[in-house]
């Protein structure tokens, strides 16, 4: 019998699962999940994820690809629906970012008895490698992340910094490239001004 994929939804998804709790333990620290290259014909990475992310209860949209929503909906069961509702946001390419703005406005950002209840949104870049310098700062980390990344992802995270959402709300971004890199950025990271 010849299988339509690659993937163990047991130890594929712990796998991943893994990878994203250490990447949003530690802001902006690259993970990969390049093993899984050949797991799906298509979309490998993205559907990798979303089998990780997603179940019967979630609900998600998916940007400008309908293969991958149908892919997505029918291995996980997972509803789709419109930004405002989602629970899951997946870019499938670089977006201009005015898309990526009315985006990150339109998702759900929780409440402040509920800040959990917000978005959570997988962006796929084809690359993180740049020239752009950045600190972070997140609650809870003790070191400021200092380092470089691509113009295209520096400001992605400007954009998601002007949003100004109140403490503790906001959206969790993690970026996949397509070589199967992983990092996170949490809802109250920040972008800041390195002290010399």
């Amino acid at each position: 019998m010849e299988k339509a994929f690659d993937f163990d939804f047991v130890f594929d998804t712990q796998f991943v699962f893994r990878k994203l709790l250490d990447a949003i333990a530690k802001p902006m620290t690259v993970e990969s999940i390049d093993k899984l290259k050949n797991s799906f014909p298509e979309n490998a990475f993205l559907t990798a994820l979303g089998c990780t992310f997603l179940d019967n209860g979630a609900e998600m949209y998916v940007e400008k690809n309908t293969a991958l929503a149908d892919t997505l909906a029918g291995l996980t069961l997972s509803k789709q629906t419109d930004i405002e509702n989602a629970d899951y946001i997946f870019l499938t390419s670089e977006l201009n970012y005015e898309t990526i703005r009315t985006i990150f406005e339109k998702a759900k950002k929780g409440t402040l008895p509920d800040p959990h209840k917000s978005a959570t949104i997988i962006i796929n870049c084809h690359s993180f490698e740049g020239d752009e310098d950045i600190t972070v700062v997140s609650p809870g980390i003790k070191d400021a992340y200092n380092g470089k990344t691509s113009k295209y992802i520096k400001t992605i995270l400007e954009i998601k910094q002007q949003l100004a959402c109140e403490y503790p709300c906001g959206i969790d971004l993690f970026f996949i490239s397509d070589k199967g890199d992983i990092f996170a950025y949490p809802r109250l990271a920040r972008l800041t001004k390195e002290e010399k």
